[in-house]
């Protein structure tokens, strides 16, 4: 069975991924936490289902889904391809299988897919990691011979119980170390009664003889069958060099083949060192023909121009020119723009005089400093503060006049409107009078005037009183009007009485309205106040500020004062004072450098150049461009002066090689490269032919002095032929003494019955019954079980042997040849060194310990593939090993690969140096 694909559906950090695995061997390569135990945990998941939740194992769900699992679709010889998959909700887990096509297969379990091996048996056997490598110390024959048994057949470990409780149930009734048992004790005692029956039939003459005749018989049997087991190992022996007779001729043959030349006294790198020092050869020669190639061209190109000449008679001096050229033209530029800043300046100072009103020679006035400016600028800022207050405050009273106007003519109206007292009395006299009286109606405007006099209190406290009174008022008059009696069959009556209603409310208004004016009235005068206060700090301000500047000593000038306190125009004047004297000064420093420099060129040149710039440009560009050629010079001599060491070297370097491809033809006694390779060829040669003669020796020299004994192979088939004859020969007469021997038995035990031992005999027989039931009852238990474990081994013979050869093979190449084989008994287990000297597995080092077990392991995997051909999960097993035995195993996978497939998870990211491309998956933290 093979996996084609693995598809996660969710599991651990995977989430919808899929990966396709290569038929052979796969390797998943990346650093820890990348996903590998996951993937590997998702194939034994499928396989054997997923651990419960509650089980304590690894937490593997996702929280991008509520379901866990995957698919792996597998190519089986028995079956053909299929798709397990294989899920984990929150109550339970979901297995289905089904064809590519989609049809689900019901007919088919997951044992027979898997060969029948339990989980136990796949992660012992299958699936390892480098936690697992000492258990190789546990390994014996027994354990590998019971796996074997149990794979392959369905209901293989069922089998096997009931044959261990076969055994167990013999084992109580009987064992060679133990005499406390059953069938132990009835040995026992009919020992003892064996005993007695000799001693009475001892009495009897004729029992006597029969006896004797008996025991000649047997020395008789005893002899012959030593002589049969003489003449089978002389018919062993023979059949043996029968058998081994080509390989003694071949052995023959090799040894005629050896020459007498010895070889072992060359160096085995010898012909790598040849290669190697011929290649170098080669190459240096290649590079010498160059070198000497550049050499010719550069010594052709080191001829001087006269004016090559010339600068360099006088570069000193054109240098010296060329230095002050940079200088003198920093100068000039330094000069023209003082220049052109000096009346700049000069035309900043006098405009700002003009602005400050200073004179020409009279002194400036004092700057202010950063404290005196700041607190200068704070009380500006009060000024304007407090003059946009004052605006406020005018425009305020100017209201509020406005508005005490409004109530004065609001109060003169109203009052016109009033009626006259007299008139008034008369009315309320006259209502006064009235008989007939009504339900009196409710007038609310007092009231409704008193509560907001009310609210008005708390809203405006410094007229509390006022508005209080008010409201008392206009109380009074919503009570009286409450009392007042009206008739209701007078019109008159009726007309006085809006009237006086009409004047009680004109004069409530009149009231509220006088209040109100009060208020306005007391706000001006607040209002006024105010304003006094404000023009007194302002006026205080302004003081101040005047008295600053008059100690400053400034003059009457244009500049708003905003300006002067916040430019500070004299500190300002100052300092392009100091400016424009530093410039005169510099123009001044500059003209002197101009004239001595133009001085120092006159006197080279005899006069004075015209264009200075372009003086300059042109001895700039003849010296650039002379002094590039001279450096292309000097770079060319130290190229020549490397060159020509480079050329000394290789010469050396050659004639070093020379000198040890000389001693090489010495040491062989050739004389060329042919006559050396063919040497070498007949070496190699020779030493595969003793390696031959020694695998042949080791199989046949011990035989070679009975090989002589015999002319040809006729004659030894010959002399095997009647050795077998001889064989049978004693093989008849063997079977008629025990024929003999068993007719002269019978006579005994027809004495025994007959004579006066009759009783004792009876007794002794009785006990011999007993004891065969319990034999029977014994072997049948011991029978069953050997049947079982037969049934079980039914092509599987020999595949111990077969586990122990491979692993030795394996154990070999992964040790360099140090260890050369793996000896296995019922208890140990040991290894055999190269030296023949044996080591039981805790005398090895860990890392020998860790190469045993894989290569065990390997062994196993590959016998068991004709019964359970299932794959191989490893999990970084070779971590301890070293890059020889890591590219060594690597070998041997891929030879395995070719008949079960192996999964390889690794943290070595160097893979990709022993498997192909299309094998290997990266995998990432990510």
């Amino acid at each position: 069975m093979k996996i084609k694909k693995l598809e996660i559906v969710s599991y651990g950090k995977w989430f919808q991924k899929t990966f396709d695995i290569h038929q052979e061997l796969q390797v998943f390569t990346g650093p820890n936490e990348s996903g590998k135990s996951s993937v590997m945990n998702v194939v034994s998941g499928i396989f054997y289902g997923f651990p419960k939740r509650k089980s304590g194992k690894y937490s593997f769900e996702s929280e991008l889904s509520a379901v866990s699992g995957g698919k792996l679709t597998i190519d089986s010889e028995r079956f053909g391809e299929l798709v397990i998959e294989r899920t984990v909700g929150k109550t339970k887990q979901t297995l289905t299988i089904t064809k590519p096509n989609g049809e689900e297969v019901t007919d088919l379990t997951m044992d027979e897919l898997l060969y029948n091996v339990s989980k136990e048996n796949f992660e012992k056997t299958y699936a390892f990691n480098l936690q697992q490598l000492q258990d190789v110390k546990t390994i014996s024959p027994d354990d590998l011979h019971r796996y074997f048994l149990s794979i392959g057949l369905s209901g293989s470990e069922q089998l096997l119980e009931v044959s261990e409780q076969f055994k167990k149930e013999a084992d109580s009734m009987y064992t060679k170390s133990s005499s406390t048992r059953e069938l132990d004790k009835k040995i026992k005692l009919l020992n003892q009664e064996a005993q007695k029956v000799r001693a009475s039939k001892s009495q009897d003459e004729e029992y006597q003889q029969l006896l004797l005749e008996k025991q000649q018989l047997m020395q008789e049997l005893a002899v012959e069958k030593n002589h049969l087991e003489q003449l089978q190992q002389t018919k062993d022996q023979l059949s043996n060099l029968v058998y081994l007779w080509p390989s003694y001729q071949q052995w023959q043959m090799v040894k005629e083949q050896i020459t007498i030349a010895d070889y072992q006294d060359f160096d085995g790198g010898l012909a790598d060192e040849y290669q190697s020092l011929k290649a170098k050869e080669q190459q240096l020669q290649e590079r010498l023909k160059k070198v000497e190639e550049q050499l010719f061209e550069l010594s052709t190109s080191q001829e001087k121009t006269a004016e090559q000449v010339w600068f360099m008679e006088n570069q000193a001096s054109i240098e010296e020119i060329i230095h002050h050229q940079e200088e003198i033209t920093n100068l000039v530029y330094d000069l023209q723009e003082a220049k052109k800043q000096l009346p700049l300046a000069a035309e900043q100072i006098t405009i700002l005089k003009q602005q400050l009103g200073i004179e020409s020679g009279e002194e400036l006035p004092l700057a202010f400093t950063i404290e005196e400016q700041n607190e200068l600028h704070n009380a500006l800022q009060k000024i304007d503060h407090l003059t946009q207050t004052k605006l406020v405050s005018v425009t305020n009273r100017a209201a509020v006049s406005e508005q005490i106007d409004q109530y004065q003519e609001k109060i003169a109206e109203m009052k016109e409107q009033l009626l006259p007292d007299k008139d008034v009395v008369e009315m309320q006299s006259y209502l006064n009078q009235a008989i007939t009286i009504s339900t009196p109606k409710q007038n609310f405007v007092p009231i409704i005037l008193a509560v907001a006099f009310m609210i008005l209190a708390f809203l405006l406290p410094q007229y509390k009183w006022l508005l209080i009174a008010a409201a008392s008022m206009s109380a009074a008059t919503f009570i009286w009007m409450a009392q007042k009696p009206k008739t209701i069959d007078d019109s008159q009556r009726d007309s006085f009485t809006k009237l006086l209603n009409r004047q009680a409310n004109l004069e409530t208004e009149i009231g509220i309205a006088e209040g109100m004016k009060q208020v306005s009235e007391q706000e001006l005068a607040n209002l006024a106040q105010k304003q006094c206060q404000l023009d007194e700090q302002i006026i205080a301000l302004e003081a101040t500020l005047k008295q600053a500047f008059e100690e400053k000593q400034y003059r009457k000038n244009g500049l708003p004062i905003e300006t002067l306190i916040k430019d500070n125009p004299v500190k300002k004047l100052e300092r392009l004072i100091t400016n424009y004297t530093t410039l005169k000064a510099s123009i001044h420093d500059l003209e002197v450098a101009k004239s001595n420099w133009l001085t120092k060129v006159t006197l080279w040149h005899k006069e004075e150049p015209r264009d200075l710039f372009d003086y300059l440009k042109q001895m700039q560009d003849s010296y650039h461009r002379l002094s590039l050629r001279l450096k292309e010079q000097e770079l060319k001599a130290q190229q020549l002066t490397e060159l020509t060491q480079e050329k000394s070297q290789l010469t050396t370097e050659l004639e070093t090689i020379s000198t040890r491809i000389t001693a090489i033809y010495q040491a062989t006694e050739t004389s060329d490269y042919d006559s050396f390779i063919a040497f070498w060829q007949e070496k190699t040669n020779q030493e595969e032919l003793r390696k031959q003669e020694l695998f042949l020796r080791e199989m046949v020299a011990s035989l070679a002095a009975d090989y002589q004994e015999f002319a040809d192979e006729e004659e030894l088939q010959q002399a095997s032929q009647i050795s077998q004859q001889d064989f049978q020969t004693s093989q008849e007469k063997t079977m008629d003494i025990t024929e003999t021997l068993a007719n002269c038995a019978q006579k005994i035990t027809a004495m025994e019955e007959s004579g006066i031992y009759q009783e004792q005999v009876a007794s002794f027989y009785q006990d011999t019954q007993d004891m065969r039931e319990l034999v029977v009852t014994w072997g049948a238990n011991r029978l069953a079980s050997e049947i079982l474990e037969r049934t079980l081994l039914t092509g599987k013979e020999d595949k111990l042997e077969d586990v122990v050869r491979d692993a030795s093979t394996y154990f070999k190449r992964l040790t360099n040849e140090r260890y050369q084989a793996l000896q296995l008994s019922k208890t140990t287990a040991k290894v055999k060194r190269f030296d023949g000297k044996n080591f039981t597995l805790d005398q090895l080092s860990r890392g020998t310990l860790d190469q045993l077990y894989v290569a065990m392991r390997l062994a196993f995997v590959k016998n068991s593939a004709e019964f359970a051909p299932l794959p191989m999960i490893i999990d970084d097993g070779f971590v301890n090993f070293d890059i020889e035995r890591k590219k060594v195993m690597l070998e041997l996978l891929k030879e395995i690969s070719q008949s079960v497939q192996i999964i390889y998870f690794t943290f070595d990211t160097d893979m990709a140096e022993y498997v192909k491309k299309e094998q290997i998956t990266t995998l990432t933290r990510q």
